[in-house]
């Protein structure tokens, strides 16, 4: 009998392996997107991360975490004060790569998706 391989072992498990989520969620929102093709999309930036977290009180109120689209840890920086000040202060060096994770996370979307990506200033 024929052996299968490591990806026939993590389908029969019924884990997908490394398929990313976003891009099977993108995959589905592609059938259903109402959006026009040339619209492009917002890219989210430092700068404004960095002004909510100081509008937010030192990032007590997680203003920067809902803008970068984490809702859940942005609600639980809301109820816990940013953790008790120590995340919303650790914050201050975690911003760069949240923006960053978020602008590619867009990025793969778009590609697979199939529209065009566009850049706003």
């Amino acid at each position: 009998m024929r052996s299968r391989g490591s990806l026939g072992q993590g389908v029969s498990n019924g884990k997908l392996g490394i398929l990313p989520i976003h891009l099977l969620l993108a995959t589905y929102l592609g059938q259903k997107s109402k959006r026009i093709k040339s619209q492009p999309i917002a890219v989210k930036t430092l700068t404004t991360a960095y002004l909510l977290w100081i509008l937010s009180l030192g990032g007590i109120l997680g203003l920067h975490r809902y803008y970068l689209g984490r809702w859940i840890s942005g609600t639980i920086w809301i109820c816990t004060g940013g953790l008790l000040l120590i995340g919303a202060f650790a914050d201050l060096l975690l911003l760069p790569g949240m923006v960053k994770e978020e602008n590619m996370c867009r990025f793969l979307l778009e590609k697979t998706i199939g529209d065009s990506f566009t850049e706003i200033p």
